[in-house]
């Protein structure tokens, strides 16, 4: 057994050695079993360093990541939902070399197996990525493909990857975050429960030219109100002084509930600082326009005048709906769920669910909801039926029907690298238009190699025709 194993290696590596093609097999847990050398040239990962790596949609957080590139590469290398369920399907991917620079590629996900098998291995082809495919491509998988490129797009202008979207609306926050982390005047920040206002808030301090000073967000109704006078006037006994704090930022939140005492005390506070050389930024923050406090006499005129020289509005999640597809597969990546149990993505049906519903909670709620989603589909993709009842506009609940439970009897490497031999001849065949001597060429053989070897396998020889090269001008 151990000479025939060997010899199916040999036999494999000869047709591998000269591509420049990275290839890789999964096997029907997701993890690579076997990956060629040129994974070294595109990745800088060696096969032997990838043998064995999880291949499941958990996204590249680049930012987050020490020696986390290689689980965003094998993130990168998920396959979509229609090979698991037999059907050859391509997928543009982001794929992230040692260094964490990204390039995009093709990817073709060919089953290694029957249509009716439940365990089933997949061969894995990285082309460029305009390549010509023959696997058509995924409609489950596009989403994780934008998701993708909505993060770099992030990244590109110095946000978090978190901060996703493509809606006018989205834009324009950002828009505005830039300008107010470019200058150090007080802003007010309108944003309802859920909505984001932390995150906002500290990447405005984040982009800012005192991003290493402290950051603190106040609640100005949850804090009890000396507590609250401590900390913004004065530390006798708190470990906070904005009269020593370079360059802090102080979020306020809730501010059109600070009392009315307490609202003349900090537009004396924010008069004097005008000669302080050891300045602070404050942002207030309220549910409601800080104009509907100062109407209803509960915002100081002064006050006011301090604090809206620039104002932002986090848009509701029920205004930029157009963001919630690519939204609700950040979260459904980033989720904590059980080894084993993660969806790849959404059925149309879902998403027009989701889509339905007028979020109250916003992006809050949305990755609650998506994360006891996650872990309710039983599938591949999350389905209607498993968003909680509330989302689906119904009262009757049902139970998710249970698991299918596959074989975990894992093919033995012989039949498996004579079916990835059999893929790669086939496939350079069809792109040759059955063009032996491009075939062999495409696969690093000699001709005579190329047809003993399609004899072996019983693989048919077709007639040749015009090849592929010769139609694409």
């Amino acid at each position: 057994m151990g000479t025939a194993r060997t010899a199916s290696v040999r036999r494999l590596g000869q047709i591998l050695a000269q591509s420049a093609r990275p290839i890789f097999v999964l096997d029907a847990d997701d993890r690579i079993l076997y990956a060629n050398s040129a994974w070294e040239s595109l990745t800088g990962r060696t096969p032997e360093e990838m043998i064995g790596l999880e291949c499941v949609p958990t996204g590249p957080i680049v930012e987050n990541a020490a020696d986390g590139d290689l689980r965003a590469l094998g993130s990168s290398l998920a396959p979509p939902a229609e090979a698991r369920r037999g059907q050859p399907a391509s997928a543009r991917s982001l794929i992230l070399d040692r260094q964490g620079r990204e390039s995009w590629r093709q990817i073709e996900f060919w089953p290694l197996g029957g249509p009716s098998e439940t365990s089933r291995t997949l061969l894995g082809l990285v082309l460029e990525a305009e390549s010509p495919r023959l696997a058509p491509e995924s409609p489950s998988h596009q989403r994780r493909a934008e998701l993708a490129t909505l993060r770099a797009k992030a990244r590109a202008r110095s946000f978090r990857s978190s901060f996703l979207g493509d809606s006018p609306a989205h834009g324009r926050l950002l828009d505005q975050i830039e300008v107010a982390s470019a200058v150090r005047t007080p802003a007010w920040i309108v944003a309802e429960t859920g909505s984001g206002l932390r995150s906002v808030a500290s990447q405005i301090h984040e982009r800012g030219s005192h991003a290493a000073s402290p950051f603190l967000l106040l609640d100005c109704v949850a804090l009890a109100p000396d507590r609250l006078e401590v900390v913004l006037f004065g530390a006798r006994e708190g470990s906070f002084d904005p009269s020593t704090a370079t360059g802090a930022t102080i979020v306020l939140k809730h501010a059109d509930q600070l009392a009315r005492d307490v609202q003349a005390r900090l537009v004396g506070l924010l008069a004097s600082r005008v000669s302080d050389p050891r300045p602070f930024r404050l942002l207030a923050a309220s549910h409601d326009a800080p104009e509907a406090a100062r109407a209803l006499g509960k915002l100081r005129d002064d006050l006011y005048f301090h604090l809206t020289g620039l104002v932002l509005r986090i848009p509701p999640l029920r205004e930029r709906l157009s963001d919630l597809p690519v939204l609700a597969q950040n979260f459904l990546e980033l989720a904590d769920l059980p080894a084993g149990r993660r969806p790849i993505g959404f059925s149309e049906a879902a998403i027009d669910a989701l889509r339905s519903y007028d979020w109250p909670g916003n992006l809050s709620e949305l990755a609650r909801v998506i994360e006891a989603a996650g872990r309710a589909a039983p599938g591949e993709l999350i389905e209607r039926d498993d968003l909680p009842m509330t989302i689906r506009g119904e009262w009757a609940a049902a139970y998710p029907p249970p698991r299918p439970q596959g074989t975990t009897n894992t093919e033995n490497l012989d039949a498996i690298l004579e079916l990835v031999e059999r893929r790669l001849i086939e496939q350079a065949l069809s792109l040759s238009r059955h063009n032996k001597s491009r075939a062999a060429e495409r696969l690093g053989i000699s001709r005579p190699r190329l047809y003993r070897r399609m004899k072996e396998l019983n693989i048919e020889d077709l007639a040749e025709g015009p090849s592929s090269e010769m139609n694409q001008g």
